[in-house]
């Protein structure tokens, strides 16, 4: 490099204490710095390998650089797995009716080989990566764009249009009892899958 030793050890001491990793991962942005993974940098190691150069036998600079491997594994298993979210018919006070909330894909992702294939690029100092074959999607069991889900959002939301009364007469008169709608809400529900309409018998 035409540097001294001294200089050489300062400027790899600098970008290491500012390192960070710009990762994609099957389409799945991840960013990490040198806080994240502990990763400190050792100037006796790189003192040796220097030295070697100078004499003109083998160096070694792998060692130098050096971070927490279980921090790397936590940090990617946290930014890289997330199950996925049903779709759900939940009942929206403001509007009296049942909507539609949004389903979540998920991301399944095998961290442990990925710690294992990003060792060299994090001891090179490597700002950049793109990476692919770690991550799997997983998809929701229901959807919200699904035909079947708008079919029971329909149903459910017929069944709170219905008006029901009830009349009971004795010898001397005949009195009607309509049902207010809140009520006739409180009947309806959905089954513990959370997708299929019914009403409370009790």
């Amino acid at each position: 490099s035409g540097e001294t030793k001294a200089t050489a050890w300062a400027k790899i001491e600098a970008v290491a204490g500012s390192y960070a990793l710009d990762l994609t991962v099957d389409g799945n942005p991840v960013h990490m710095d040198a806080k994240d993974i502990a990763l400190t940098c050792t100037k006796e190691k790189f003192m040796a390998g220097a030295d070697a150069l100078e004499a003109g036998t083998e160096a070694d600079f792998s060692r130098v650089i050096s971070f927490n491997d279980g921090k790397l594994r936590l940090l990617l298993g946290r930014k890289l797995n997330k199950p996925s979210k049903d779709a759900a018919i939940v009942y929206d006070e403001a509007s009296g009716q049942y909507v539609l909330e949004a389903h979540e894909e998920g991301l399944k992702t095998d961290q442990n080989a990925l710690a294992v294939s990003l060792k060299d690029t994090i001891r090179s100092l490597t700002p950049e990566l793109s990476v692919t074959g770690f991550a799997e999607v997983l998809t929701p069991t229901w959807s919200a764009d699904a035909p079947e889900s708008q079919a029971v959002l329909e149903q459910v939301n017929k069944m709170l249009l219905v008006e029901l009364s009830y009349s009971f007469s004795t010898s001397e008169s005949t009195n009607a009892h309509e049902i207010p709608a809140e009520t006739l809400r409180s009947f309806v529900s959905l089954g513990d899958d959370g997708f299929t309409p019914c009403v409370n018998q009790e």
